[in-house]
């Protein structure tokens, strides 16, 4: 289950179809279609699956019971926090939410990845809250 949280619906399939291109499938978009949830507000203001949202994270937990993904990813953290993404409070906050996901799906693999442009990632702010074995 992908959460692209910055790009807008065509973007975002478009996207996934080139990175699927790499199996030769005749069938594009097949792989995808069969093992890929894919959530993409139409707008950043449409996105309803942020700990922003009064009811977010009851959405959020709605939408792993239904559908049982075997990983979340988030694209991106900031847009998916209610807060700074440098303060320690939302980051602890955030976690507890991705954490509660683990009494509906307690095999839910939910990776963290260091934005490609972050040069700090080895001390990020906001990062103290972060188990060390997310950290490079």
């Amino acid at each position: 289950m992908l959460l692209d949280l910055e790009n807008r619906p065509r973007g975002a399939k478009n996207r996934l179809i080139r990175m699927a291109d790499c199996t030769g499938a005749p069938d594009r978009e097949q792989p995808l279609r069969d093992n890929l949830l894919l959530y993409v507000p139409a707008s950043l203001k449409g996105n309803r699956l942020t700990l922003r949202e009064e009811n977010g994270p009851t959405l959020l937990q709605r939408t792993v019971e239904d559908w049982s993904p075997d990983i979340l990813i988030i694209d991106n953290w900031r847009l998916f926090l209610d807060g700074d993404e440098n303060d320690n409070q939302a980051v602890r906050h955030g976690l507890k939410i991705l954490s509660s996901l683990r009494g509906i799906a307690p095999n839910l693999a939910v990776p963290g990845f260091p934005h490609p442009d972050c040069k700090s990632f080895s001390s990020p702010r906001g990062g103290s809250v972060v188990p060390l074995r997310f950290r490079r």
